[in-house]
């Protein structure tokens, strides 16, 4: 007897089966009634191929009436509703990604690996490595992850890999001039750590000479290193056009104000290219220490915006500095009290650099002219690395929310 009652109880209510009943011929008649559905007749046929099926709306009204009908769900049919439901899930998420630009890397003429940079309302930077049916899977930027990745792709064999980015700044025209250029900087940042961080594109990166200046055609495609271009530092570029008469280049590492694209002719490369100076230190406000491509010293004085560099006779005789700031300089050199700009690095607010010849570290305050560069410890760098660190006066201050712990210097 009880085992008969508890069979009984487990079977479905009247009740229960006509509310089922009601739902099903609900969803139905809702199916049928609607624009889309009556559109697109051949749905109510018997469905062997489902090429017809080619987004979201069509896929969910097949699937209902499928699943409400004799016809019944194949798993075909679960499949393509599945694919089409995950990818108008992203399309939502999509809708809440600005553009910001990607970077395309190719073997050859080919791409091997599209990766493609958005931000959000408070203007954080995403980051999509993969898509769906052309929908980017957006997550957040982590330099570490980034890194990890980027170093892993190589060109095919015998091939040259190459890098092209392209930064959306007509995405961008609801923000102001200056968030912009901010967004353009902090994405050619993560243009030139690519470089810096893959094998490949940093040995198949080329310093201007007589070859490409004299066959530029040979080259187009190419990262191309411009000595002493910007501010007396060497600058990165894409080779991307030529003709017999000029060169266009694409800057990859654009300061503000400066296009994308610059039009060189050959007497112009050929002057770039003449005794070229890479800055190795900035020893005050308007002396710079630089080095050519023999690793011989050059002395620097800024004027006008423009750096006129000297050996270092030349620079004793200089009229517009006293000999004894010369001599002070010539000595600060010689003890190599200073730090090396070659082993600049950025870490969100806080610039690192390295004292030349000891390594020893030094840090400051970034966009603060009154900020002045004091030692600190690789402990402390590495509190700067993972973000939790903030200079203010003497001392770092590691971010409350993750520590509570104060960096004396």
């Amino acid at each position: 007897m009880d085992s008969n009652t508890n069979t009984e109880e487990k079977k479905p209510s009247f009740i229960k089966r006509l509310q089922k009943f009601f739902y099903q011929t609900k969803d139905v008649y809702s199916t049928l009634t609607d624009e889309n559905y009556r559109h697109n007749k051949h749905l109510n046929k018997t469905i062997v191929n489902f090429n017809f099926i080619n987004d979201y709306k069509t896929a969910k009204d097949f699937f209902s009436i499928n699943l409400a009908t004799k016809r019944g769900v194949t798993p075909e049919l679960k499949t393509i509703y599945q694919k089409y439901k995950t990818k108008e899930l992203y399309l939502n998420k999509n809708e809440k990604i600005t553009p910001l630009g990607h970077i395309k890397f190719k073997s050859n003429s080919n791409s091997v690996r599209l990766i493609n940079f958005g931000i959000t309302k408070n203007n954080a930077i995403k980051v999509s490595y993969q898509n769906i049916e052309g929908v980017p899977l957006w997550s957040k930027f982590n330099p570490k992850q980034f890194k990890d990745i980027i170093k892993h792709i190589q060109p095919k064999e015998n091939e040259i890999l190459s890098i092209d980015k392209n930064f959306f700044d007509k995405d961008l025209n609801s923000l102001d001039k200056e968030k912009i250029n901010e967004l353009n900087q902090k994405f050619n940042t993560i243009v030139i750590n690519s470089i810096e961080q893959n094998h490949y594109l940093k040995k198949d990166t080329l310093l201007l000479n007589e070859k490409i200046i004299n066959e530029p055609k040979q080259y187009e495609g190419r990262i191309i290193k411009l000595p002493g271009f910007q501010n007396g530092k060497d600058a990165y570029h894409i080779l991307k056009e030529s003709n017999d008469n000029h060169v266009r280049f694409m800057t990859l590492n654009k300061p503000k104000g400066i296009n994308d694209h610059i039009l060189l002719n050959k007497q112009e490369l050929k002057d770039i290219n003449k005794d070229p100076i890479t800055i190795v230190s900035q020893l005050n406000k308007n002396i710079y220490l630089g080095q050519n491509l023999n690793n011989e010293r050059r002395i620097g004085v800024k004027a006008n915006q423009e750096i006129k560099w000297m050996k270092d006779d030349e620079f004793l005789k200089e009229k517009t500095i006293s000999n004894d700031y010369k001599k002070d300089i010539i000595k600060t050199i010689q003890n190599r009290n200073f730090l090396d700009e070659r082993t600049l690095k950025v870490y969100d607010n806080i610039i690192v650099k390295q004292k030349y010849g000891t390594g020893e570290l030094y840090a400051a305050q970034k966009n603060d002219p009154s900020s002045k560069f004091i030692p600190i410890t690789n402990k402390e760098l590495d509190a700067i690395k993972s973000g939790i660190a903030k200079r203010q006066d003497n001392t770092i201050i590691l971010d409350p929310k993750k520590s509570n712990n104060k960096l004396q210097l």
